[in-house]
């Protein structure tokens, strides 16, 4: 379950590619870098994170929290705005 800190800095961006398939897409943050995200960091822990991360296309604007991952900054709890 996310913590009032994880929710605290939020940034929006949209969904710049997603493979179902593999379980991962990347999220793409105006002025920034693109970010990697995993399918199980889709939803906001009260949501089925399969079922948000099944709703995702590209372009659909998302909200997210960044958090350090294996390889790099990388996007969490993402929620889609539209």
């Amino acid at each position: 379950m996310p913590t009032d800190t994880e929710f605290a800095d939020r940034e929006e961006g949209s969904i710049k590619m997603i493979s179902l398939e593999k379980g991962f897409g990347f999220i793409r943050r105006p002025g920034k870098t693109d970010l990697f995200f995993h399918i199980t960091e889709c939803g906001d822990g009260d949501e089925d994170y399969k079922s948000v991360f099944e709703s995702l296309e590209r372009g659909v604007q998302v909200s997210f929290g960044t958090g350090d991952g294996n390889k790099g900054l990388e996007a969490r709890n993402v929620i889609c705005l539209s």
